[in-house]
């Protein structure tokens, strides 16, 4: 088997967009264990490379029966600054946030960088960086800077040379409310 260790986890449904490590997983969320990443890796052969799923069963095993739990506790390392900075060891979530993801692609002229003007630029890589701010002002404006949180975590431009003016990009937008 292939190893794909050096793949990102699937924290927050970033690697595989399903959010499998958590208790909304069910036995028909099984269905889509297909699902692939942009590398076309599935999730059964990531799963199996980290040492999971040695056999067809092995993550069918794992579901609780209806009725036998009454909460569940997600236990992890804070991913931010907040608790350091009040010097609180422990948090206590209260609150979660509900998310999507939103894929933007834009396509314009590409073109060497020193054969075409800057007012004759139809640049695809500008159009995805005005986008990427647009979200930031619209979050910082919108007086809901604790509630609202989107953030353009991925960015690529095509075809990704220093000299051409790119002719495609994609951008993805994390929302979180």
């Amino acid at each position: 088997m292939e190893d794909f260790s050096g793949y990102p986890i699937n924290e927050s449904h970033s690697t595989f967009h399903i959010t499998l490590s958590s208790p909304s997983v069910d036995t028909q969320s099984l269905q889509n264990f297909a699902i692939l990443y942009r590398a076309c890796i599935s999730f059964l052969d990531a799963a199996g490379s980290a040492g999971y799923n040695k056999h067809e069963d092995d993550l069918l095993s794992v579901f609780l029966k209806k009725g036998c739990y009454s909460g569940f506790v997600e236990l992890h390392i804070e991913q931010g600054p907040i608790l350091e900075e009040e010097g609180v060891s422990i948090g206590i979530v209260t609150a979660i946030a509900a998310s999507a993801s939103i894929k933007v692609e834009f396509e314009g002229n590409g073109g060497h960088a020193g054969a075409v003007l800057m007012p004759n630029r139809n640049d695809a890589g500008l159009a995805a960086a005005e986008l990427a701010l647009a979200v930031e002002r619209h979050v910082l404006e919108s007086g809901s800077v604790e509630e609202c949180h989107w953030y353009v975590g991925i960015l690529e431009l095509h075809p990704g040379a220093i000299n051409s003016i790119p002719s495609k990009s994609h951008l993805e937008i994390d929302t979180r409310y």
